[in-house]
């Protein structure tokens, strides 16, 4: 009688801890979304975001940025072993960043050997 009695229990408390968590996990899957009706009034932030002067970037910092990007570009396509695409980046971004790595030019050499240029290597 013990037994059926534990057994009767635990499975009850199965039940209830799993309903628990299935409305907590809904509970917090709903509140995260953010979804405003369509007619909502919008805030006073999206009003100043969407109203705020656009900031440009200065000339030479966005000029190191395309540097940086087109390296890891050139890396990400030296790892999937797209050569072409990865001496096409690289040169980019030795052109881009004023005071080039030699990390940068040691990928631009093993390259041009592996195309078989020594003159550009």
């Amino acid at each position: 009688m013990l037994s059926r009695r534990y057994c009767c229990r635990t499975s009850l408390c199965r039940q209830v801890l799993c309903l628990a968590l299935s409305c907590f996990g809904i509970i917090t899957v709903s509140g995260c979304s953010v979804i405003q009706p369509v007619g909502a009034p919008v805030s006073q932030l999206d009003i100043e975001v969407q109203n705020a002067a656009r900031v440009y970037m200065d000339p030479e910092i966005k000029e190191h940025s395309e540097g940086i990007h087109a390296f890891l570009v050139g890396q990400l396509a030296l790892y999937q072993e797209d050569f072409d695409s990865a001496l096409e980046n690289f040169k980019k971004a030795a052109e881009k960043l004023k005071d080039s790595s030699p990390r940068l030019h040691a990928r631009l050499a093993d390259l041009y050997l592996k195309k078989g240029d020594l003159e550009s290597a």
